[in-house]
């Protein structure tokens, strides 16, 4: 996800700490999925060429405001008055942002006039101390980095802001379209996928091959590894090395649905249930960790299908029931079948 920070500092009495803020968020988004990008002092003749040449997933911009416009400094020094019209024409047309964060005073008019261009828009109904504002911005982009959706990370920055001000301060959240906000996570999660290899009505009752896959991954993402520590999938006697018992990489770049599965040579045959983890990789050097079950990632994907709920919920009883005793039969000892 990349966010592209614009700040100005414009004519208002009260000053606003634009560094502060951008060390603050530089901080937040280090070592993180997010590509932060600051232009802390902006000037009016440059912004088609800050703003048309980039690509963002959100334009936060800090400035004051003043009826149903931003203050924004030219290269003189002098403001001028940068309406929602002004802001629409400026930003890419043929990739437009999924959301602009307003951290400015009395900006909710302006909120709402810019929702006719991007889903979501947020902005306030009254002036806030500059404390309030970053604070707010900064749960915001907390609860964001969590996989929250936008109404949960909208409700973060309200509270934080009704919280620091007695609740004289308030946010809004404007929708291009009603009832989205709460299905829409600006960095969703990655999860991990399990699928049975040939499909699932083709499942045998004692073992399973599974090959391992993640969805809502970063684009960016160039190899994930997956492994488990759970002894019981390592095979007593093997001449393999532990790395082969316990792990299976995926290489390669994610498909448009942002999954990305490993080769069918690292398929697993299995017959219990066990956790699994994953890290990615970016080909930037970020990093991504996600947790699931077997029996969670196996649901994860073939539950998409409803026509083979009856067959899937047969396969987990089986895996989850691991290790009972069944009359007649020889009890079990391994999760993992050798030979894969």
């Amino acid at each position: 996800m990349k966010i592209l920070y614009l700040g100005t500092r414009g004519e208002g009495q009260t000053p606003l700490s634009i560094e502060r803020e951008v060390d603050m968020l530089t901080r937040m988004f280090a070592d993180t999925l997010v590509e932060f990008r600051a232009l802390p002092w902006g000037h009016a003749e440059r912004l088609v060429q800050d703003l048309s040449a980039q690509q963002f997933d959100i334009l936060h911009i800090t400035a004051h405001g003043e009826g149903e416009a931003l203050q924004i400094l030219n290269e003189k020094g002098a403001a001028v008055m940068m309406s929602a019209e002004h802001i629409a024409a400026f930003i890419p047309q043929a990739q437009k942002p999924r959301l602009i964060y307003l951290n400015a005073c009395d900006s909710e008019p302006l909120a709402r006039q810019l929702v006719e261009h991007v889903p979501f828009a947020i902005g306030s109904t009254l002036p806030l101390a500059n404390d309030q504002a970053i604070h707010g911005a900064l749960s915001f982009y907390w609860r964001v980095l969590l996989g929250g959706t936008v109404q949960e990370a909208y409700h973060a920055a309200r509270g934080m802001i009704g919280l620091l001000s007695g609740k004289r301060g308030e946010v809004t959240l404007q929708e291009q379209r009603e009832k989205t906000a709460s299905q829409t996570r600006l960095l969703p999660k990655p999860k991990i996928l399990a699928a049975v290899n040939g499909g699932i009505s083709t499942a045998e009752k004692r073992f399973f091959e599974v090959t391992f896959g993640a969805d809502s991954v970063p684009a960016e993402t160039s190899q994930i590894v997956f492994f488990t520590d759970d002894e019981d999938v390592i095979g007593v006697g093997t001449d393999e090395a532990i790395t082969a018992e316990l792990c299976a990489v995926a290489r390669g770049r994610p498909n448009r649905e942002g999954t990305l599965w490993c080769d069918s040579v690292e398929s697993w045959d299995i017959s219990g249930d066990f956790r699994l983890f994953a890290i990615g990789i970016t080909s930037g050097g970020a990093r991504w960790t996600t947790s699931s079950s077997l029996c969670e990632a196996l649901e994860a994907w073939h539950g998409r299908d409803r026509r083979d709920a009856k067959q899937l919920n047969s396969i987990v009883n089986v895996l989850r029931r691991w290790g009972q005793p069944e009359p007649g039969k020889p009890s079990q000892n391994v999760k993992r079948a050798r030979g894969k």
